[in-house]
């Protein structure tokens, strides 16, 4: 019975020491180090401050992440695979993209059009559609701001801000350089160097080359078209960039900023009866490697722009003072086939159209100027402020083509659209600024026209619209058509040189801006003047 007793006892204190081994093991355990996240700094409210503290909603996207998504040789429309809530968009090929934030957005594709998304290059704004598509390279991070931000930014935010840092020179020599190949020919080259030349001044000199060679065929027997049958999806685009950082004292920096782009590429590839009716589903028709084009010339586009800004910044103690002077000028030239496909084909050509239509743009000229000037505190107190001044002033001309099959539906239309154009720019700005269409008759029977009436209304509404075509625009139409079947059926194109005069502002002429928040930097109040 003892023997008995003595074995339950010595069974139940071995259980009780297996049952306490892993609490003992817990004990002498050394501890795992807490989880922490980086900190993330963001100038989304024009100060550099925690991205948790800015009291809406921002993604910021860094060097590493940028230079992973630019690799393939894709421009800015590749941020709406990586930022929530963005899209981004072009009818224009690797130029005049349309931005959306949460759904809103604008989808007219001239470069007259503001959108709701205004894009800032380094405290720049860049308003016209015209500069958004300036190429990201030597970036230090790219921050999306959703939401209204018209106090900090001024006009055309109601949506939100795409803001864009490159990287500034500092006191090292510091460089990098990449390359990277892949099908199709495509290249993209970047590289960036800072050079220290003496305590108070450094540069920092930044470039980019990308290219891809010509991949989809144009099948259509056009005298344009190449023999190889590489005829599109090409593009070379260059960029460059210098930053000169002078800080002769403590309290006074300067950063002066010189930009140019030089592009030529392939636009936007339309193509004739590839979407099942009813559906958004491709269908047999469409090839991704051949179009069938009788106009556009290859859809060909070139862009050159140009900028120069200048930043001054003085810090008095409790606050700085920041001006900020930009110009940005630009040109570009293009040409398309819109309808993506042939009207003459046989009717059971999976690319016959019923109507030709072709537009282009024979010069369209970009002139920006932007000027700013706001003082900030400093610090990290319990309250702090900004307040500011801005003005925009631009201005964009346009010699647009534009050609098709119904003459007299187009007389009609743009005669009446120019007339009423001419009256509001008159009622606006107390003159016209351009003059107006110029439609010439294409030869065709008044018979395919909804009537003779309409006809004679649209060529009384172009007498309105100003008439005029000088012998500069008529060789220019001559080259640019000289090929297309249109030109060879002694068919004369129309033609629209309008000049659009804009000043656009802060949200005026001269737009002012107040902002105040308390601890925690959370706003307190904000108010746009």
């Amino acid at each position: 019975m003892s023997a008995r007793l003595f074995a339950l006892a010595a069974s139940a204190s071995g259980l009780a020491l297996l049952i306490a081994a892993p609490a003992m093991a817990q004990v002498v355990a050394p501890a795992e180090p807490a989880a922490s996240v980086d900190e993330i700094v963001v100038t989304a409210q024009r100060r550099s401050e925690n991205i948790r503290d800015v009291p809406f909603a921002v993604t910021a996207i860094n060097t590493e992440t940028l230079n992973a998504i630019s690799s393939g040789g894709s421009d800015i429309l590749a941020l709406a695979g990586r930022v929530p809530s963005l899209h981004v968009e072009s009818s224009n090929g690797r130029y005049a993209p349309r931005f959306y934030i949460r759904g809103l957005g604008n989808v007219d594709f001239d470069f007259n059009a503001s959108q709701p998304v205004s894009v800032v290059l380094d405290d720049v704004v860049l308003e016209n559609v015209y500069l958004k598509g300036f190429p990201l390279f030597d970036v230090k991070q790219v921050e999306v701001l959703r939401g209204p931000q018209g106090t900090l930014f001024g006009r055309n935010t109601p949506a939100g801000v795409v803001k864009i840092d490159t990287i500034k020179p500092g006191e090292d020599f510091t460089g990098f350089g990449s390359l990277a190949y892949g099908n199709y020919g495509s290249t993209r080259a970047e590289v960036g160097v800072t050079l220290p030349a003496s305590d108070t001044l450094s540069v920092r000199v930044a470039g980019l080359w990308n290219h891809r060679d010509d991949w989809v065929n144009n099948a259509y027997d056009a005298p344009f078209a190449k023999k190889d049958g590489k005829d599109l999806g090409n593009f070379d685009d260059f960029a460059g960039r210098i930053h000169v950082a002078w800080t002769p004292t403590d309290r006074l920096s300067s950063l002066l900023t010189l930009q140019a782009r030089d592009y030529e590429g392939t636009g936007t590839m339309n193509r004739a009866n590839v979407l099942t009716k009813g559906s958004n589903k491709l269908n047999d028709n469409f090839d991704r490697d051949t179009v069938w084009y009788d106009g556009g010339r290859n859809n060909f586009q070139k862009q050159q722009t140009t900028s120069q800004s200048l930043q001054v910044a003085y810090d008095f103690g409790p606050a700085t003072l920041t001006g900020i002077v930009g110009s940005f000028q630009g040109w570009s030239q293009g040409d398309g086939d819109i309808d993506g496909g042939v009207a003459s084909a046989a009717a059971t050509a999976s690319y016959k159209t019923p109507f030709n239509s072709e537009t282009g743009t024979l010069s369209s000229d970009l002139l920006q100027n932007t000027y700013e000037l706001r003082l900030s505190s400093n610090g990290e107190g319990r309250l702090g402020w900004q307040v500011g001044a801005g003005s925009l002033a631009g201005k964009v001309t346009e010699e647009i083509i534009v050609t098709g099959q119904e003459p007299c539906g187009w007389a009609a239309v743009l005669g009446r659209t120019a007339f009423v154009g001419a009256q509001s720019l008159a009622d606006v700005s107390g003159e016209l600024h351009g003059r107006g269409p110029v439609l010439r008759h294409l030869g065709v029977a008044h018979s395919r026209c909804a009537g003779r009436a309409q006809c004679e209304q649209g060529k009384a509404r172009q007498g309105q619209g100003h008439q005029h075509l000088d012998h500069r625009q008529a060789v220019l139409t001559a080259q640019l058509h000289a090929d297309t079947p249109l030109a060879r059926s002694a068919a004369r194109p129309c033609i629209e040189t309008h000049t659009t005069r804009t000043k656009l502002a802060l949200p005026a002429p001269l737009g002012v801006r107040i902002k105040l928040w308390a601890a925690a930097r959370r706003p307190l109040c904000s108010a746009g003047v």
